[in-house]
C-alpha cells in the first residue's frame, strides 16, 4: 500500500474506529486523534471539511485494510486473501456482514 489512507467523512471514521478498532492521526501533524475529537465533527457540513479534518489511518491500523476470508468486495463475491489490487470493484465493502468503509488514498 502506498500513499496515505484517509477518511474525510467523520461518520465513516467513527464507524471504522468503533467496529474495527481503527486509529487515526492528524493530516498535518501526524498526532493521534482521540475518538471524541472525530465524534465532535460528526454532522459538520461537507463544505467545512479541510485537509486538517482528514482522518489519516494510523500505521498500526493499516492491517485492518488487509483482506480477510469474511470480506465481501464490490464484485459481490466472498474473497479469500488475494493479491488483487484494492481498487474499484476489488475494494472491501462488507466485513463479517458489517459495512466496511474503504478510505480514500492520497494521490
Amino acid at each position: 500500500m502506498s500513499g496515505r489512507y484517509f477518511y474525510d467523512n467523520a461518520v465513516a471514521a467513527v464507524w471504522m474506529a468503533r467496529q474495527y478498532g481503527m486509529k487515526f492521526v492528524s493530516w498535518h501533524s501526524g498526532k493521534e486523534y482521540d475518538l471524541s475529537v472525530i465524534e465532535a465533527n460528526v454532522g459538520s457540513p461537507v463544505e467545512s471539511i479541510r485537509n486538517d479534518q482528514r482522518y489519516v489511518v494510523h500505521a498500526d491500523s493499516l492491517r485492518i485494510l488487509q483482506r480477510q476470508k469474511v470480506d465481501l468486495t464490490g464484485k459481490g463475491i466472498w474473497e479469500a486473501i488475494s493479491s488483487k489490487p484494492f481498487t474499484g470493484e476489488n475494494r472491501i465493502i462488507l466485513r463479517d456482514e458489517l459495512p466496511f468503509f474503504w478510505p480514500e488514498v492520497e494521490a
